[in-house]
Parts: C-alpha cells; sequence; structure tokens
C-alpha cells in the first residue's frame, strides 16, 4: 500500500512539472477590473483580473515589465519596474568536430 501512494505521489508531482508555465502574476486585488502589463518597448497589453499573464509568448531574453491596476475609467499609476531573464529552454546546440 505505500509503495502504491508513493508511486500515485510521484505520478502527480510529475504531471504538475509537466503543465508549468512562466506566468506574470499577482494577488488578487478588490475593485481591480483588469491591468495594463507594459514591456518596455512593446505595446500595452490589457489582461483582466486577477492577473495571470502568461509569459510564454515572448522570446527569451531580459525584459523590464510595469504594470498598472485598473477600475473601470481609473487607471493606478506604473508599479516598480520588475527585470527579468527569459532563459531559452532549448537545448544547447553541440558541434562535434572529427580530427
Amino acid at each position: 500500500m505505500k509503495k502504491f501512494i508513493l508511486m500515485l505521489f510521484m505520478m502527480v508531482a510529475m504531471a504538475a512539472t509537466v503543465f508549468a508555465q512562466p506566468f506574470l502574476v499577482c494577488d488578487n486585488q478588490d475593485d481591480v477590473d483588469a491591468y495594463i502589463v507594459q514591456f518596455e518597448g512593446m505595446d500595452p497589453v490589457e489582461t483582466p483580473a486577477p492577473l495571470h499573464y502568461d509569459l510564454n509568448g515572448i522570446d527569451p531574453g531580459d525584459y523590464v515589465v510595469t504594470v498598472k491596476a485598473k477600475n473601470g475609467v481609473w487607471v493606478s499609476e506604473p508599479s516598480i519596474p520588475l527585470e527579468f531573464t527569459k532563459p531559452s529552454l532549448s537545448p544547447p546546440i553541440l558541434e562535434l568536430k572529427a580530427d
């Protein structure tokens, strides 16, 4: 029975890592209808609250992002800039040479 429970736990843990994606998230805030996500050098994107923005669509590299909260027609000041690096998840390219 212990082996079965351990196997079940391992399967669930492995499945959870398979579906992990990079997301920009924020704690839920009262009276916020949407968020405006602004990457430096890109057009702003409006996303509904709560903030759960998928970073899978951006290329690997260095980024600076700010976020504004929106409530109806009112928009907050931008957040403190968040700097992050999205790494390349592809395997490295190896060159094999025969001497």
